[in-house]
């Protein structure tokens, strides 16, 4: 059984199955300083989690992870802060 756990902000941690995954699109995350490569991940529940070089060594081995899972990759999505946040804490 294929599962993949995270921990976001040292406080919550998410445990999922290939199953709980809607698809996934690349983004970029751009701060003052410096731009992101990454992917949101879509759940099923409406639920998106970002997953990229800002808040991880490397994003990649989970995009191949996806991939090799047959998870479909819906193209590129714009990112922002202000609605990511509003998802995560719902």
């Amino acid at each position: 059984k294929k599962l993949m756990t995270f921990s976001f902000f040292a406080t919550r941690s998410l445990t999922i199955e290939p199953t709980d995954i809607a698809n996934f699109s690349s983004t970029l995350v751009i701060t003052r300083s410096k731009n992101y490569e990454g992917i949101l991940l879509n759940l099923k529940n409406k639920k998106k989690y970002l997953l990229s070089n800002f808040n991880l060594k490397s994003y990649k081995p989970i995009k191949d992870f996806l991939e090799e899972c047959s998870i479909s990759s819906i193209g590129h999505e714009k990112f922002s802060f202000i609605t990511y946040f509003i998802n995560y804490f719902a």
